[in-house]
């Protein structure tokens, strides 16, 4: 049973998902239903390929039927299952099948409740946020559609500053389609930025689901003149926020490519040709994607959660599938 439906946010409240399984949300998704409403898996079809965003979302107990469902469903496309933001458990499944699984970066969390931000870790970046608050900027949130609609077409100036800054490429399953966002929402938070009463900068924040629950710092953009600190200054006060109404953590999301590590190589399963494929992009890939900037930012914060994440390709890892990867990322 198919259901084109790309909001599955009821699916993921009652899921042990991946806390990015968000991302499954966006509304260029294709969302498979399994049998009796057991499970949802969401996908997106390049070339040869289907690709698996955000894991196999149901219960722990119900993982394995569903994906014996989503692979028949795969089969009888003629597709090979592509997985990426995969649980322990459901790298267990990959694992008893074949697959090759890579580790293809990491991504970076804060315990809310553990975070301080006094002591000399920080003392740079309060430097950096007084800077920007002595600038006369000023950071409120968004809570409804009106105030939403007032400035959502000077977020998309901000967004096509932003990008042609970095290329011109918006990447695909990496953060939140911002046309699915409405307010008020118990998944998404805005919190903005203005200087002279025209907004410079924002940063939406996610609802993340199961492991790390608690929020995404999702989609962030400043225009080319923001003062230095302008995102760290929006960041702080939304920390504020979640701590006030004692959310758990504050999840940076995924950057390719960083922290890669035999350490978490799993042994018999991995693929030598993607290992030394990602080692040298992440020497030489800035043009695909700026992961050491990415990177820079979120351990600034200084994360004390830092997981690796991995990708599965069903029967070996194959060229093909790495382009299939990168133009349905929007990286090519």
């Amino acid at each position: 049973m198919i259901n084109t439906e790309s909001s599955i946010t009821n699916t993921l409240k009652n899921s042990d998902c991946h806390h990015l399984s968000i991302l499954a949300a966006n509304p260029d998704n294709e969302i498979f239903t399994a049998t009796n409403e057991r499970g949802k898996v969401a996908y997106k079809i390049q070339g040869d390929y289907i690709f698996i965003i955000g894991g196999i979302l149901t219960k722990k107990a119900n993982k394995i039927e569903v994906y014996r469902e989503f692979n028949s469903f795969a089969q009888a496309k003629n597709k090979r299952i592509v997985a990426i933001y995969l649980t322990l458990d459901e790298l267990e499944i990959f694992k008893q099948h074949d697959y090759s699984i890579n580790q293809i970066g990491s991504s970076y969390s804060i315990d809310i409740k553990q975070f301080s931000f006094t002591g000399k870790k920080y003392a740079a970046m309060r430097n950096k946020i007084n800077k920007a608050r002595r600038k006369g900027l000023i950071v409120k949130e968004v809570t409804n559609q009106n105030e939403f609609l007032s400035i959502r077409d000077r977020l998309d100036e901000i967004d096509a500053e932003w990008l042609s800054a970095k290329g011109g490429k918006a990447l695909a399953f990496m953060v939140t389609d911002r046309s699915i966002v409405h307010f008020p929402s118990e998944s998404y938070r805005l919190f903005v930025a203005s200087s002279q009463d025209k907004v410079i900068a924002y940063v939406l924040y996610t609802r993340s689901y199961g492991e790390y629950k608690g929020w995404i710092h999702d989609l962030s953009r400043q225009t080319k003149d923001a003062p230095m600190g302008t995102l760290p200054l929006i960041n702080i006060e939304a920390i504020e926020k979640f701590t006030q109404a004692e959310e758990e953590h504050l999840n940076f999301g995924f950057t390719p490519l960083a922290d890669l590590s035999e350490e978490f190589a799993i042994e018999g399963k991995k693929s030598r040709l993607f290992s030394s494929i990602s080692r040298f992009l992440q020497k030489h890939g800035d043009a695909i994607y700026p992961s050491k900037g990415q990177r820079q930012y979120k351990m600034s914060w200084r994360p004390n959660i830092i997981k690796p994440e991995y990708i599965a390709f069903q029967g070996g890892f194959q060229i093909g599938a790495l382009l299939a990867f990168l133009k349905i990322t929007n990286s090519l």
